[in-house]
């Protein structure tokens, strides 16, 4: 199954060779849709920026990479502080501008932090912090600026003992995503048939209709996109692709 809108060169004024802006009146907000998720639940996180500087911004405005454009941190229960190297994004952009952000106007981007990383970062129960720090240029460059966003929390628990077994097949399904995709869009299939009212479900069927999107298979992707429910957080994605396999031929 799925962080960080960033500037990595942010400057400012009429053209790209601007001086660096320390942008201290764009505002970086991130967000998730709910307080508590359940273990193995991917969670959707949402960054908002906004430019009140009453000036464009020119710089790459866009979603860049862990360490390099932007710095995330998580805060487990017991206090320690991580910095991932690595994380997978799915990922969708409203308003999105990737030369630059117009005076005054804002985007948003929501990452989906899947499975697999959620099992590697938030793995325990108990309750977490998360924040990020965007910066105007290649993080870790002497010249480089940060801009710290807002800090949000939100909890980890077990599944209820209804749900322990799709925990479970989610489990396996996590491990091999990475290691062995054909085996794992196998056992999604038999997944969505064996638990089809799971809360792991959408995430499920919207990978599958991504699979089967990219292979051409219009009525089985379709049938999928179809299946999930309507407050999905890629809601407006799939609405797009449903719109468009539904125009075509199958």
């Amino acid at each position: 199954m799925i962080l960080c809108l960033i500037y990595s060169s942010f400057a400012i004024g009429q053209d790209v060779n601007a001086q660096l802006t320390d942008y201290s009146r764009i505002s970086i907000n991130i967000s998730v849709p709910k307080d508590t998720f359940l273990l193995l639940e991917p969670i959707p996180l949402k960054f908002s920026v906004k430019n009140e500087s009453g000036i464009k911004v020119m710089g790459r405005a866009d979603i860049g990479r862990l360490n390099r454009d932007y710095k995330l941190y998580i805060e487990r229960p017991d206090g320690v502080i991580i910095n991932p190297k690595k994380i997978t994004l799915v990922e969708t952009c409203v308003n999105c501008q990737t030369n630059y952000i117009d005076a005054n106007k804002s985007f948003e981007k929501i990452h989906l932090i899947e499975d697999y990383f959620v099992q590697k970062l938030f793995h325990k129960e108990g309750k977490y912090k998360m924040w990020a720090e965007i910066c105007n240029t290649k993080c870790g460059e002497t010249n480089a600026k940060l801009k710290k966003s807002n800090k949000i929390t939100f909890s980890i628990k077990k599944p209820s003992e209804r749900n322990f077994k799709a925990y479970n097949e989610v489990k396996k399904l996590s491990e091999l995503k990475l290691k062995d995709y054909k085996k794992y869009i196998s056992l999604a299939e038999n997944f969505v048939i064996q638990y089809p009212d799971n809360p792991y479900i959408n995430y499920v069927l919207y990978e599958l209709g991504l699979y089967s999107y990219g292979l051409g298979r219009k009525s089985q992707s379709l049938q999928y996109f179809l299946s999930i429910s309507l407050d999905f957080v890629y809601s407006e994605d799939i609405f797009k692709k449903v719109n468009s396999l539904s125009n075509t031929e199958n």
